[in-house]
């Protein structure tokens, strides 16, 4: 719904046959990639990544919890992250190679990467009872914009990267922080300001996870990438510690910081480690 001046107004919702109209001052799509806010909006990403991978991933029990642990090998990944009583597991590829040999066969699939990726791991998951298996095929990351007269975008509907670095939910809950103060402000200047915030704390991330995503790197290269990762990471919670107070010299809305070149031991594993 919109004025006669272009303003969202609220929304129709349709069901069991019948159209019912809610007004609102603020309609607001969390609705995810493929956003139907966006969508009746017309609003269009100004950013596009260029990579996406392929994933397989299951929730296993009895597994010890020793942390969460990445481990890569050329063209794959493997993620292991504890949950309340279960370890979500992923296994990543190119979504190419997802969809030409991996996705008629998940089980499959997710055994030949995790067997060639993290050997120790595959053992002890012999024994282990694993959820059915689900398939991702992959999108490419956008960033959307945020707001409009009458409207705003958080979440994936707004900001999507691929799933490869596991910041989704993090960057999720910052943005919803970030546009409920711009909403009880109530003016354009506060909703133009947490898109702002969102782009400058968003675009290395995004950057660094798209090239991540292409799995076209070699060690030293990843090594360098999850450096970079880990400074992006750092900025961000010193932005929400401080309430939004901290410089914001590194890095413009539409720039971001660009990737340093350093190497990183500690986030990325190779197979044969």
């Amino acid at each position: 719904m919109r004025d006669d001046r272009g303003r969202v107004t609220g929304v129709i919702v349709e069901g069991g046959g019948v159209a019912r109209e809610i007004a609102a001052t603020m309609v607001i799509g969390a609705d995810g990639v493929h956003s139907t806010v966006a969508s009746r909006i017309g609003v269009e990403p100004y950013r596009v990544g260029r990579h996406k991978g392929g994933v397989i991933y299951t929730r296993a029990s009895g597994l010890q919890n020793t942390g969460y642990h990445w481990h890569y090998a050329p063209g794959m990944s493997v993620g292991v992250i504890p949950t309340n009583d279960e370890t979500l597991i992923f296994a990543a590829t190119t979504s190419e190679r997802f969809m030409r040999e991996l996705r008629f066969d998940l089980a499959a699939g997710f055994d030949a990467i995790v067997g060639v990726t993290a050997p120790a791991l595959a053992a002890a998951l012999g024994a282990a009872d694993r959820s059915p298996y689900r398939g991702f095929a992959g999108h490419l990351g956008i960033l959307r914009p945020a707001w409009g007269p009458g409207w705003a975008l958080v979440g994936d509907a707004g900001y999507f990267k691929d799933p490869i670095t596991a910041h989704g939910i993090t960057d999720a809950l910052r943005d919803a922080e970030l546009l409920a103060r711009a909403v009880l402000r109530g003016t354009d200047a506060a909703l133009a300001e947490y898109q702002e915030i969102r782009d400058r704390l968003s675009v290395g991330l995004f950057t660094i996870t798209d090239e991540i995503a292409s799995f076209a790197w070699d060690m030293p290269r990843l090594q360098a990438l999850h450096k970079s990762l880990s400074e992006e990471m750092t900025r961000e919670v010193l932005h929400v510690s401080s309430g939004g107070a901290e410089s914001t010299t590194n890095g413009d809305a539409h720039g971001g910081a660009r990737p340093s070149l350093q190497s990183n031991h500690g986030r990325s594993q190779s197979a044969s480690q």
